[in-house]
């Protein structure tokens, strides 16, 4: 039953892998890993740069997504119980845009 477990992987033609695959794949992984040489500067900005721009993604899809929230209540100004709530809504973003 272990070996009908055991899931052959296969390279991009659908032939299992061979030993010269893998021995090929050990050297593009041993290669990478001696090339890499980082820095500590580049690490810290380019993490910085990434936290900046996640930030800044985050509030411009709140934005966006509160912006939809609110139009989508304004289509429900006339319904009598949400409509006293949805008006309050409208109000105070108005107010709060002229001042």
């Amino acid at each position: 039953m272990a070996s009908e477990d055991k899931q052959e992987i296969k390279n991009r033609t659908g032939s299992p892998l061979t030993r010269s695959d893998y021995e090929k794949l050990g050297q593009q992984l041993e290669s990478l890993f001696i090339n890499f040489d980082p820095s500590r500067r580049k690490i810290f900005w380019v993490n910085f740069w990434l936290g900046v721009l996640r930030g800044f993604g985050a509030v411009i899809g709140a934005t966006v997504g509160i912006a939809i929230l609110i139009y989508i209540l304004s289509l429900f100004s006339q319904i009598p119980l949400i409509g006293p709530f949805v008006n309050n809504i409208k109000h105070t973003v108005n107010t709060t845009q002229t001042h």
